[in-house]
């Protein structure tokens, strides 16, 4: 709306305008207010996921087998005796 066409508007009108105006502000301030609880919400949520992963890769870190543990000395084969074919 142009200014022009502000200045032609009756006193009702203009009330009316400024009512609706003022009705959609403290609409449009809710939401904001939801959204940044919303928003607060997420944030303290990722940051309890991040702390429990952490915790999680420590754990896996200190059950892990150290890799001393898994390399155990190696043992030479021993030979099976093979089967003779057709010994009997």
């Amino acid at each position: 709306m142009t200014d022009k066409e502000l200045k032609k508007l009756k006193r009702a009108e203009l009330m009316e305008l400024l009512y609706y105006m003022r009705r959609e502000i403290d609409e449009l301030t809710e939401e904001n207010q939801h959204l940044r609880e919303d928003k607060q919400q997420l944030s303290e949520a990722l940051n309890a996921t991040r702390t429990a992963l952490e915790k999680i890769e420590l754990f896996q870190k200190i059950s892990a087998p150290s890799p001393a543990e898994n390399s155990a000395p190696e043992q030479p084969e021993t030979e099976q005796p093979s089967k003779k074919e057709g010994a009997e």
